[in-house]
């Protein structure tokens, strides 16, 4: 494992891309979290913990995994668990999570629930 500190916006897709894993282990509240996207997009797996929207954005087992916050045994076991599948089975998370970004962040998937909001709003 090695820790980078900050890294130029420019480099962040291509280390992201070498990632085995991307950790959020956040005890504050995140309302979307734009590092879980970037690697998603990268089509690196996110191991996440159990706070704010984050547990909204990784889908426990299939674009990564989720731990409870403050627990650092729980982190250890999700990343254990990622090495222990099958690279085929890795290779398949990883092509998740670019499909999930991808419909996620859609344009069209924006508009249609931006759409569904207002006609809750008119229809009181």
């Amino acid at each position: 494992m090695q820790v980078l500190g900050v890294v130029p916006f420019v480099d962040m897709r291509a280390l992201f891309a070498l990632a085995d894993l991307t950790i959020v282990a956040s005890v504050c509240h995140e309302s979307s979290s734009v590092v879980i996207y970037e690697s998603f997009q990268a089509g690196t797996p996110v191991v996440g913990s159990q706070f704010g929207a984050i547990p909204e954005l990784i889908q426990d087992g299939e674009t990564g995994y989720l731990f409870p916050v403050s627990a650092p045994m729980a982190l250890a076991e999700a990343i254990t668990l990622h090495f222990s599948r099958r690279a085929f089975e890795r290779r398949r998370m990883r092509q998740r999570c670019v499909e999930e970004v991808r419909t996620r962040l859609a344009l069209e998937n924006h508009i249609r629930e931006i759409k569904k909001v207002y006609q809750e709003v008119l229809n009181g």
